[in-house]
């Protein structure tokens, strides 16, 4: 059986995060959300503020992250996964996506079926379509669904793949989120502010 393409990053997540299971930023919503991943992804770990109901970023317990030192079942931290795709839906714009770990699960449980299996390029494009159909939950505490139905492969035009090139590598990205979480941390009192070189082992794409 075919393990799915994205089976080794699934993995680094939770090997890093144990815990979790019209705009330029890409955001699901209920009903089909038709996209094409045209990147690597990189993992961010973020913290559930329970009562609050929005996310921090993990900077890390080396760095002194204030989130971490709270109670691990209110504040604990799960993998979310940063990619740039094509937004079908929008006229086929490129956007950020932020994929959790059950999202990011099921679109690999597809590539693991053979007509959807296909060797993972360095530069992290899928040679097909993806529609990520999320079904709300009606009752109280019930879980969002996500159905993926993958489209037929077809290729990138030169424009657009010209276009894939000079996007920002995710895992740049992520590191200058977690910087400017450092720096914000540093400003309020609490560790040094970190000066970051850039990821020696990013590659274009």
């Amino acid at each position: 059986m075919n393990q799915g393409v994205l089976n080794q990053t699934l993995e680094e997540g939770n090997k890093q995060f144990p815990s979790g299971g019209g705009s330029k930023f890409f955001n699901l919503e209920e009903g089909d959300n038709k996209i094409r991943i045209i990147s690597t992804m990189q993992v961010i770990g973020k913290h559930y503020i329970q009562g609050a109901g929005y996310y921090k970023v993990c900077i890390g317990q080396e760095h002194n992250c204030p989130w971490c030192k709270g109670d691990i079942n209110d504040q604990k931290v799960s993998p979310k996964y940063l990619c740039w795709v094509i937004d079908r839906t929008d006229g086929d714009k490129t956007k950020l996506a932020e994929f959790s770990y059950t999202v990011l699960k099921s679109i690999d449980d597809v590539t693991k079926i053979e007509e959807y299996h296909f060797v993972m390029g360095a530069d992290g494009i899928f040679p097909y379509d993806l529609n990520i159909r999320m079904i709300e939950g009606k009752k109280k505490g019930e879980k969002r669904q996500y159905n993926i139905i993958p489209g037929a492969v077809k290729v990138l035009s030169a424009e657009k793949i010209k276009e894939v090139k000079a996007l920002d590598h995710p895992m740049q990205i992520v590191e200058n989120i977690k910087k400017k979480a450092r720096d914000e941390e540093a400003s309020s009192g609490g560790s040094e502010t970190i000066t970051i070189e850039p990821p020696k082992d990013a590659v274009p794409f």
